[in-house]
């Protein structure tokens, strides 16, 4: 975990303990790892935590699945040791749970996924390849970085893989998780290109859906839903469990999915009064969407 200060908000600043990787949403899932046969293990973990963050003013867990069983161990613990406690959901994450191949093959098999795979099929050589080694993996990796950035500056944003420390993150994800095939690193090419990259995860029979790039010279030919083609069918042939979209309610995971998780927002404040502002901000906030929402209507054109 990390100490961490929000941007200053109604005249100061909030310190908070957050799980590493939560405050810039690089982590689309945080747990703690606890032995489950060693019951203690958890209330343990929290007692040094809360030992060691006299500094903050809450311990702000987010992007926790609701389906952890520590989720309500946590709570358990902080109604205890906190005098006010905030238990809510954080973020949809769509999933696909496979076993019915019949209707898991219709899925993978859409008419808008067809469409996009056979243009690039019959205008050249199309291909699905799988890295299998971190060296391998490294190769492809500049690629995968400047097709990402691409994206984003097409899409009017700033990619992470500019920041040169993010790049070797990465590069290090790569050294320590390609070994086990927990990393999955799939490329499609065409004609002996890259077309479409992926960066992502597989455990227990889980595949994990995480970061996709492009060729943006084919984005008007959607060349992620070729790729989603090949990871489906990829996931269905080798009798996954389920292929995880993770967190955001981009419509396209919807139109994959049949089941939509939760993710939980946990938060044990030092006091009340940290409790009332964080409320307080909360209302503020939704107040402040819901009048530029009425000033965006009362201000459209008509027709």
């Amino acid at each position: 975990m990390m100490l961490c200060k929000a941007h200053p908000r109604l005249g100061r600043a909030r310190n908070q303990l957050c799980f590493v990787g939560s405050p810039n949403n690089a982590s689309d899932y945080c747990d703690i790892l606890v032995d489950a046969d060693v019951p203690d293990a958890l209330d343990a973990v929290l007692e040094k935590v809360i030992e060691h963050s006299e500094d903050a003013d809450c311990l702000h867990l987010t992007n926790m699945p609701s389906q952890s069983p520590n989720v309500a161990g946590i709570v358990r613990f902080l109604q205890n040791r906190r005098p006010a406690l905030i238990v809510e959901t954080d973020q949809l994450a769509p999933t696909r749970i496979l076993g019915n191949t019949e209707e898991d093959n219709k899925v993978a098999n859409k008419s808008s996924l067809r469409r996009r795979f056979n243009y690039f099929d019959k205008a050249g050589h199309l291909k699905f390849h799988r890295c299998t080694s971190a060296n391998e993996i490294l190769s492809y990796l500049d690629v995968f970085f400047e097709q990402h950035k691409a994206r984003r500056e097409l899409a009017g944003s700033v990619s992470q893989f500019h920041d040169a420390a993010q790049r070797e993150f990465y590069r290090t994800v790569v050294s320590e998780m390609a070994a086990p095939g927990w990393l999955k690193f799939d490329v499609v090419t065409f004609n002996g290109k890259p077309l479409a990259v992926h960066f992502g995860f597989e455990y227990r029979d889980s595949f994990i859906w995480y970061k996709p790039t492009f060729d943006i010279e084919f984005a008007s030919r959607s060349p992620g839903e070729v790729l989603i083609k090949y990871l489906l069918q990829d996931a269905i042939d080798r009798k996954l469990k389920e292929f995880d979209f993770t967190v955001g309610d981009e419509p396209f995971k919807f139109r994959f999915s049949n089941e939509t998780r939760v993710n939980m927002r946990v938060i044990g404040f030092r006091s009340g009064g940290h409790h009332k502002l964080y409320q307080l901000k909360k209302y503020l906030h939704a107040l402040r969407t819901k009048l530029k929402s009425t000033f965006a209507d009362n201000t459209a054109e008509p027709g």
